[in-house]
């Protein structure tokens, strides 16, 4: 990779993980307003979103930064770093609307743990001792865990991706030579 291609990435990919990341807050908003926060169910469809942008953000990279070819790993890579750059501005979101805009969240989606927990059959003492670990946790855990699926997520789309998007140069279209 020259120096050229380095900055030309970060750009792409950060102008893509922008995309994704509004995409998500957008998401995000949308939930937030229906009530569906802490809907499971309801949330994986912003696994659907990244997939679509995750698709057109490496194409994007491949046909104006690289020419129209890019290798697989070419593809994994930008495919990642479109996932981490999102994923931080989703993850800033998140923890602005749980800690600034609606602090209550945290006690909602503590009573949906603490709610798992009584039909797994756990009793008084040790739904009190498990929320208040949790509470502690929250954020943290929401920052490291989050942080941590959004990539991973995103790796493994890339995966699939990068596998349909890589386009190798074709040896027999290459410049002739005049001897």
């Amino acid at each position: 990779m020259d120096n050229t291609t380095k900055p030309q990435l970060l750009k792409a990919t950060l102008n893509w993980g922008l995309i994704l990341g509004a995409a998500s807050i957008a998401f995000t908003v949308i939930l937030y307003i229906a009530g569906l926060i802490t809907n499971k169910p309801a949330s994986y469809v912003g696994i659907l979103i990244t997939i679509i942008v995750l698709y057109f953000g490496i194409k994007a990279y491949r046909d104006q930064y690289l020419g129209g070819t890019m290798s697989y790993g070419q593809a994994l890579g930008a495919g990642v770093l479109i996932s981490l750059f999102g994923t931080i501005i989703s993850i800033i979101f998140t923890l602005i609307l749980f800690t600034v805009i609606d602090p209550g969240l945290i006690d909602t989606a503590l009573q949906d743990s603490a709610d798992q927990m009584m039909q797994r059959g756990m009793d008084d003492s040790q739904i009190e001792q498990g929320l208040s670990i949790a509470k502690k946790m929250f954020i943290p855990m929401m920052v490291i865990f989050g942080t941590l699926s959004g990539v991973f997520f995103g790796f493994l789309i890339s995966l699939v991706h990068g596998a349909i998007l890589k386009k190798d140069v074709n040896p027999f279209e290459k410049e002739k030579v005049i001897e």
